[in-house]
């Protein structure tokens, strides 16, 4: 919708007044062509009665030589943008007067565009790297054009309600017709694990809270999406040490049993293997008939109680498993073994 008027309207009084731009050339001041501004609600430009022209038609620019011209000055005409409803008064200089716009009525006044965010996408990433957030900004169909760029900003929050939000980026859209979408995003860097809340807002740049460069009319409420939670971590075989506030390298931990086959009634030994520079603190089951709990020193590289720990007596194939915390964290690493047991030999 440009917003150009066109066409004639007729006065008993003055006859013929011209609206098309074509004949409105050479106006008193600024801008000659009648212009409806649906954004801000407002006329400017000029009409002109064609009884003020030399040849009383409209046909030239030229005035009449008895000083009266016919111009007649919009500025001061506003228009209700949904009703479509004029008011306000033209001037029309000492000749016209003022010109009453009460009674006019645009049938079909344009809808304000309608802005909205999709919902937040984003790939794989770990914690301290980048990852990109995108969202796909769509003008609703039906609604006027976007001729002009809008700004689409991102935000963060620890939970759907948005406590603690923060402006984390923006993008830009040039324009954005209507019943068009185009994606924006931003990229961001998680410095801490944990689950986080994203959202995109339309024509924002700084807070959702103000309405941006576009009028919308009544869709100023819709432009922000849902929030979407995001997971950052450390990514597979890594951990996040709170003592540094960094990921590091998850350590590995293993059993080796010697003799790992035994014959009923036997024991074996049970050895440890970790990489780990972090306090252990483990727990055994199936060694003996209770838990047995060790503990890792990484500055001497030693378990207590010592290792390796000797089994019970088994009458049977025995599983055991060994699960370690690394103290500080909530991170713990599992492993498992197996002694076979065999029957005893029978004499002939």
């Amino acid at each position: 919708v440009t917003g150009a008027f066109s066409g004639y309207a007729w006065s008993d009084n003055i006859g013929w007044i011209s609206f098309n731009a074509s004949q409105l050339s050479n106006c008193p001041l600024g801008s000659c062509a009648p212009i409806v501004d649906w954004s801000a609600g407002s006329l400017s430009g000029w009409a002109r009665a064609c009884a003020g022209t030399a040849t009383g038609n409209c046909s030239t620019s030229a005035s009449r030589t008895d000083g009266w011209d016919g111009w007649i000055q919009l500025d001061g005409v506003t228009v209700d943008k949904t009703t479509g409803v004029f008011s306000g008064y033209a001037w029309g200089s000492d000749v016209v007067g003022w010109v009453d716009f009460s009674g006019v009525l645009a049938t079909n006044p344009p809808v304000p565009a309608n802005l909205t965010a999709g919902s937040v996408a984003f790939g794989s990433f770990t914690i301290g790297q980048s990852v990109t957030l995108s969202s796909l900004i769509n003008n609703e169909a039906g609604t006027s054009d976007v001729t002009v760029s809008f700004n689409n900003l991102f935000q963060l929050a620890d939970d759907t309600s948005g406590t603690n939000k923060q402006d984390i980026g923006w993008s830009t859209v040039n324009s954005l017709v209507s019943g068009d979408s185009q994606n924006v995003s931003v990229t961001y860097t998680f410095t801490a694990p944990g689950t986080y809340f994203v959202r995109a807002c339309a024509d924002k740049s700084t807070s959702d809270a103000d309405n941006g460069v576009i009028d919308e009319g009544s869709n100023e409420g819709d432009n922000c999406s849902a929030w979407r939670s995001i997971t950052a971590s450390c990514g597979t075989g890594n951990f996040w040490y709170p003592v540094t506030n960094t990921c590091v390298l998850l350590p590995t931990i293993s059993l080796e049993v010697e003799p790992g086959t035994i014959r009923a009634g036997n024991t074996a030994d049970v050895n440890i293997n970790t990489t780990s520079i972090y306090v252990l603190t483990c727990t055994m089951y199936g060694a003996n008939s209770s838990p047995t709990n060790l503990a890792f020193n990484p500055t001497n590289g030693k378990f207590t109680p010592t290792v390796p720990i000797t089994t019970r007596t088994l009458s049977s194939t025995q599983t055991l498993l060994l699960s370690c915390t690394i103290n500080g964290t909530s991170e713990t690493i599992t492993t498992e073994g197996r002694v076979e047991v065999i029957g005893n030999a029978q004499e002939l």
